[in-house]
């Protein structure tokens, strides 16, 4: 799990990028913002509950989008 104040890289495959901006197509602009942007700082964990099955997690690159855990790996150590 990572926390608020790590950085991290996005780490996803062309056919899941594709299958992201396909099931949210009015966040396309914002999740390629941070797809260019490819590191950023964890600012928000939204831990998961009874309407997440995980955690998720908001970049500083555009806090309009969230990155499950495995989408992401931890940069500073």
């Amino acid at each position: 799990m990572f926390n608020v104040g790590d950085m991290v890289e996005l780490v996803l495959f062309t056919d899941e990028i594709n299958q992201i901006i396909n099931d949210n197509p009015k966040l396309e602009d914002a999740i390629m913002e941070c797809l260019d942007k490819q590191v950023g700082v964890i600012v928000e964990v939204l831990k998961a509950d009874n309407l997440r099955r995980d955690n998720y997690y908001i970049l500083d690159s555009n806090t309009n989008v969230c990155w499950k855990e495995n989408e992401l790996r931890l940069l500073n150590w």
